[in-house]
C-alpha cells in the first residue's frame, strides 16, 4: 500500500483537474436534503459508538447474538436505501436502467464473497484439524493456506485479463452479469472438490463424519484444499474487478463515488453472511456447511444466468444505436454542356 501511495503521488499530475473542484447541488433543495442526510448518519454513527461504550462498561446488556442481528438488519436496511434513492434521484430512464442493472451485479457480490469468505474461518479451522503438516517435504502450517489465493490471483489475473480481450476481439465476451454467473458456478465447484476430503476421514466408529472437529480424526491430502482455492481464485477473477468496473460504468458521473462505495458495501455483507454461515460448521458440521454453500452457489448462479439476457437488453438499450454506413455513390461526372469554355 505504501508503494501505491507513491505511485499515486507521482502519477496524479496525469489525472488533470478530476477531483479538484467538488460537485455543489444548485438546486438548494437537494442540498438542504444532502444535508439533512448527512446529519442523520453522524448521528446514527455517534448513537452506534454510544451504545457501544455502554455495552462496553456494562451499563446495557446486549447479547452476542441480538448484536449480530442487528447488524444484519442495519446492513440490509442500507443496502435498500442506497438503491431506493439511486432509482428516485435518476434523472431520466437510462439512468434508472442502468441503477437496475445494478442490482443482480450487487447481488452477485454478496454472494461471491459470503461464500468465499469461510477462507479466514471455517476453511482455517479445517487446515488446522485435517490437513497434512508436511507437503513436498515441507512443514507447512495452517496459516500459510491463507496465502494461496493471493498468489493464485497475482499469477493468473493477466491470464484472465487476456481471455476477457481475446473474447472481446472475437465478438464472444460474456456480459457481466453472465461472468458472475460463471464465478458463482466455479464458486460451488471449489466446495465440490471437498466432498471426497471429508468421506476419506476415518472417525471413531458409529460417529457422524460431519462432526469430524470433535472425534479422532484422520489427516488428508493439502492437495484438496489447493483445488478449493484455485477454483475460488478463477471465481474471484469472473467477479471482482469485473464487477467493480461494471459499477463504475453503470454509475452516473454525479454518484461515481457512492456507487464505488456501494460496491463494497456488497463486500461488508458478503462478510457478514461468511461469519454467519461459518457457524453452521460448528453445528451442523463440515458437510452439511459445504452442501449449503454448493446449493446456494449454484441457484444464484441460475438466477444470474436467467437474468443476464434481460440485463444485456437494457443496457444496449441505453447505448446510442449505431449510425448504418453512408453508401457511397460514385461521384457524377458533369456533362460536356455544363462544361464552361476555357477563356483565352
Amino acid at each position: 500500500m505504501a508503494v501505491g501511495l507513491v505511485q499515486y503521488q507521482l502519477g496524479q499530475g496525469r489525472l488533470g483537474d478530476a477531483g479538484l473542484r467538488p460537485t455543489i447541488p444548485s438546486d438548494p433543495r437537494k442540498a438542504a436534503r444532502d444535508r439533512t442526510a448527512l446529519v442523520a448518519m453522524s448521528g446514527g454513527l455517534v448513537g452506534v459508538i454510544v451504545l457501544g461504550l455502554l455495552v462496553d462498561r456494562h451499563v446495557y446488556q446486549l447479547s452476542g447474538d441480538v448484536l449480530a442481528n442487528a447488524f444484519g438488519i442495519g446492513l440490509l436496511a442500507t443496502a435498500i436505501a442506497i438503491f431506493a434513492g439511486f432509482y428516485r434521484t435518476a434523472r431520466d430512464a437510462g439512468e434508472r436502467r442502468r441503477v437496475t442493472a445494478m442490482i443482480p451485479l450487487f447481488i452477485g457480490c454478496v454472494a461471491f464473497f459470503g461464500v468465499s469468505e469461510q477462507a479466514s474461518t471455517t476453511l482455517s479451522l479445517f487446515a488446522e484439524r485435517l490437513v497434512h503438516r508436511n507437503y513436498l517435504g515441507l512443514h507447512v502450517v495452517a496459516s500459510a493456506y491463507q496465502f494461496i489465493n493471493s498468489a493464485l490471483i497475482v499469477l493468473l489475473a493477466s491470464v484472465f485479463a487476456a481471455l476477457w480481450i481475446r473474447l472481446a476481439r472475437a465478438g464472444k465476451e460474456p456480459s457481466s452479469v453472465t461472468k458472475f454467473a460463471i464465478g458463482m458456478v466455479l464458486t460451488a465447484v471449489s466446495f465440490v472438490v471437498m466432498l471426497p476430503a471429508l468421506s476419506t476421514v476415518s472417525v471413531a466408529e458409529g460417529v457422524n463424519p460431519d462432526y469430524l472437529f470433535a472425534f479422532p480424526y484422520r489427516t488428508v491430502s493439502p492437495n484438496f484444499l489447493i483445488a478449493l482455492y484455485f477454483f475460488t481464485t478463477c471465481a474471484e477473477l469472473c467477479i471482482s474487478p469485473v464487477g467493480l468496473s461494471s459499477m463504475s460504468r453503470l454509475a452516473p458521473s454525479r454518484l461515481a463515488g457512492m456507487v464505488m462505495g456501494t460496491w463494497f458495501l456488497g463486500t461488508s455483507i458478503g462478510n457478514y453472511l461468511a461469519g454467519r454461515a461459518a457457524g453452521l460448521s460448528a453445528s451442523r458440521g463440515y458437510g452439511f456447511l459445504f452442501q449449503t454453500l454448493i446449493i446456494c452457489s449454484l441457484v444464484i448462479a441460475a438466477a444470474l444466468f436467467v437474468v443476464a439476457p434481460m440485463i444485456r437488453r437494457m443496457m444496449q438499450g441505453d447505448q446510442p444505436a449505431e449510425l448504418p454506413k453512408a453508401v457511397v455513390q460514385p461521384k457524377a461526372q458533369p456533362k460536356a454542356e455544363d462544361v464552361a469554355a476555357p477563356t483565352e
